[in-house]
């Protein structure tokens, strides 16, 4: 039994925009999925950053009226656009918008460029192009050019992690949503700070628990492996929520704290720990 083992960093391999198959075809099997899989879970992992231009900002309007879900989007200058998402949050406006010229429009692209991944989307009529409306891929390069602002809105960070079941739960509570994957119900991860008494008498209870009663002690210190996959911005307000009301998650995201700031100096250089 393995205690106080819980883990969050960043994984070694980052999500090109431009190749998302790559990674998750490394993901799937972490999973459980075999690649080609278009389980919303999977296709989270990998987003995409798109330039967009049109003629007409009135087309671009009706579009984003309708509020497109996890969506980020930036306006660069007139009928001139940054729009990223997840592989999965593409898919969805599509679904959601599929009578807007510019959902029609990106649909077509996308299937030109990642047809494994939204070929299963295209209408059993097919689709006339609409007019004015180009998209063009951003690489790392490219995104990593890009003014801080828009860099911490559109550039994505992987992170994995191996946390107590309690610890994800506060995840959740405090409004984010990892992507889970193996769980291990007999390595023993016990969220920090707990009550004292609870935890000097936990050992015990596990230990003498017999394989029937065990299941109900899962939900407290059952390790779970996942990953987050979100915009720079985000793990900022990540930090900010855990610290301010935050009981499990604080201690264990101060590793994580010291990746970002080595990685990213400008923002997470420049900003006090505690």
């Amino acid at each position: 039994m393995q205690w106080g083992n819980a883990q969050i960093k960043v994984w070694p391999k980052q999500n090109d925009p431009t190749q998302p198959e790559e990674l998750l075809k490394e993901l799937a099997p972490k999973l459980g999925l075999v690649y080609p899989s278009l389980e919303q879970r999977l296709l989270s992992l990998a987003n995409l950053v798109l330039e967009l231009r049109v003629d007409s900002e009135t087309t671009m309007l009706r579009f984003l009226e309708q509020q497109p879900q996890g969506i980020y989007w930036d306006k660069i200058k007139r009928r001139h656009y940054i729009l990223s998402g997840t592989v999965s949050a593409f898919r969805e406006v599509y679904v959601e918008l599929k009578e807007q010229k510019v959902a029609k429009a990106l649909l077509i692209f996308l299937c030109a460029h990642f047809e494994a991944l939204f070929k299963d989307l295209w209408p059993k009529h097919g689709l006339v192009p609409p007019l004015g409306i180009e998209f063009k891929l951003l690489g790392l390069e490219e995104i990593t050019r890009l003014e801080l602002p828009l860099r911490l809105r559109h550039e994505y960070l992987l992170v994995h992690f191996k946390l107590a079941c309690l610890e994800i739960l506060e995840l959740y509570a405090l409004g984010f949503s990892p992507v889970l994957g193996t769980f291990f119900p007999e390595e023993v991860l016990t969220p920090d700070p707990l009550d004292q008494s609870v935890l000097a008498l936990f050992p015990t209870f596990w230990e003498k628990a017999s394989e029937k009663n065990r299941p109900y002690l899962y939900p407290l210190a059952g390790a779970q492996e996942g990953f987050l996959f979100l915009p720079l911005l985000s793990y900022l307000a990540l930090f900010t929520k855990a610290k301010a009301k935050g009981r499990f998650l604080p201690r264990i995201l101060s590793a994580l704290w010291a990746e970002l700031k080595a990685l990213y100096p400008e923002p997470f250089g420049l900003l006090p720990e505690d």
